[in-house]
């Protein structure tokens, strides 16, 4: 049995991941976007978390057989399911299911596993769950999916580069996977492979920066949060129904609360805030000083968009061996180019302000004067 995937062509997939992929819980992803509000910058940015995770299991069953002579195939099955505890919109619902659930989308993942048919599909597989949960509790017990050369990073950097029709993320997964071998337990690289792991780190760097960063995602992100957030604080929505709902499901919910003019409506007809200000600033600048200035000028809550933070997204660090397999030492240590990238990653923060266009000119002077 196969699925055809425009990235990966023929995905095969046998009877007990079938089983899996037919599920509600799985099948609930196919209305998941892969990348929020990303459409809004990149009209043909609509791929799924269905897709994705069917290209992850795919991805990570081929990696675990090239980097291990004894391949295990619970590692295939984390790929297809590393993702099933995302809310609607994906990470731009995380915030609000975080503060309200203390969850992360891997920690509800666990949960939906555990509470579902599927627990009973993997167990009439024979495979080991608590291999399969400790993928949950953290990504890196399972690098060949969650690390930094991982099926995850592979398949969404190919996927979201056709989708949204950027050059930013096109990587040679071939070359990459033809160098790739294990030490100690852990997948590494060969020397002669350091070239092609530098330019899929470099890749992710200019798709973080470019395409889910824009500051468009972001302003339709924050718009969209603060309409949760009203929501679920007037007690006209519950934060446990998140997972239950899809992405159109959620926006319909909202856009009723709401009614006519608010914050939903804007987005569906892309009457997006303004932005007031998008710079680089310094690392003493705190969120509630931005917020603070903007109460003052009398705005509420609902009516501007703060963001302030770093480049998304960490990167965990790579063994590079040479051809006997012996340690040369690792990724970050040897190549001046992810130096160089991590050092970028930890010095470049942004701050964003956006709100009405009829504002955008007051707030940006008092936004000027703050930073």
């Amino acid at each position: 049995m196969y699925i055809r995937d425009p990235i990966h062509t023929n995905i095969d997939f046998n009877e007990f991941q079938e089983r899996i992929i037919n599920t509600k819980e799985m099948q609930r992803l196919r209305y998941i976007k892969q990348m929020g509000f990303c459409n809004l910058v990149y009209p043909g940015a609509n791929n799924t978390r269905f897709e994705h995770c069917i290209g992850v299991m795919h991805v990570a069953g081929d990696l675990e057989k090239k980097v291990y002579d004894t391949p295990r195939p619970e590692v295939a099955y984390v790929g297809l399911l590393h993702d099933i505890g995302h809310g609607p919109f994906s990470h731009q619902s995380e915030p609000i299911i975080k503060k309200y659930l203390h969850k992360s989308h891997e920690q509800m993942g666990a949960e939906i596993v555990r509470n579902s048919e599927i627990k009973d599909i993997l167990n009439e597989a024979g495979l080991d769950l608590d291999f399969i949960f400790n993928y949950f509790e953290d990504e890196m017990n399972c690098e060949v999916v969650g690390g930094a050369l991982g099926a995850d990073r592979v398949d969404y950097l190919m996927r979201d580069s056709l989708y949204t029709g950027v050059a930013y993320g096109i990587i040679d997964y071939t070359r990459i996977r033809s160098k790739m071998t294990s030490h100690k337990g852990r997948p590494a690289i060969y020397e002669q492979g350091i070239s092609g792991a530098e330019s899929l780190l470099i890749a992710r760097y200019f798709m973080i920066k470019n395409v889910y960063m824009h500051h468009v995602e972001l302003i339709a992100e924050g718009m969209f949060q603060n309409s949760l957030y009203e929501a679920i604080e007037s007690g006209k929505m519950e934060a446990t129904e998140l997972h239950e709902l899809t992405d159109a499901g959620l926006f319909g919910r909202l856009m009723d609360i709401e009614g006519p003019g608010g914050a939903m409506q804007r987005i569906k007809e892309r009457r997006l805030f303004k932005r007031a200000c998008y710079k680089d600033v310094n690392h003493e600048l705190k969120i509630g000083e931005v917020t603070d200035c903007l109460d003052k000028i009398g705005l509420e809550k609902k009516d501007y968009v703060v963001y302030l933070g770093e480049l998304r997204g960490s990167m965990s660090d790579v063994p590079v061996v040479d051809k006997d397999g012996g340690l040369v030492g690792n990724l970050s240590e040897i190549s001046p180019l992810i130096k160089t990238l991590n050092a970028t990653l930890g010095s470049e923060r942004k701050l964003l302000v956006a709100c009405d266009a009829s504002r955008a000119e007051k707030v940006g002077a008092a936004i000027e004067k703050l930073v």
